[in-house]
């Protein structure tokens, strides 16, 4: 399969166990919280299109988070506290793993963000 024909089911599949759900959860967030999202993969990865841009990807040693709004310093500063151990660069979130990805403070940025 070329990688542009993978399709966020694909990309989701191909998860690991610990890593699927947390991701199947960002999905269902993005769905719910931003204003008519149009699901995407672009660069590899899962993205969803509305009042900017948000997605998420699995790498060997970290998962991102990408927040493409001209808002999304100004929330992450916010939110920075609460979301644990991370790094911010540009428009990307990286957490060591999915276990520590904070849902409920992810759900509250990206409805903040692209609601």
């Amino acid at each position: 399969m070329k990688k542009r024909d993978v399709t966020l089911t694909d990309y989701l599949d191909s998860l690991d166990s610990e890593a699927r759900p947390v991701f199947e959860e960002l999905r269902q967030i993005a769905l719910r919280r931003m204003e008519s999202p149009k699901e995407t993969m672009d660069y590899g990865f899962p993205a969803f299109r509305g009042n900017g841009v948000f997605g998420f990807s699995a790498r060997k040693n970290y998962v991102s988070l990408y927040f493409h709004h001209q808002r999304n310093r100004e929330v992450v500063e916010k939110h920075k506290d609460q979301l644990g151990k991370h790094e911010f660069s540009g428009e990307t979130l990286r957490f060591p793993d999915a276990a520590a990805i904070p849902i409920p403070v992810i759900a509250e940025m990206v409805a903040e963000l692209f609601g």
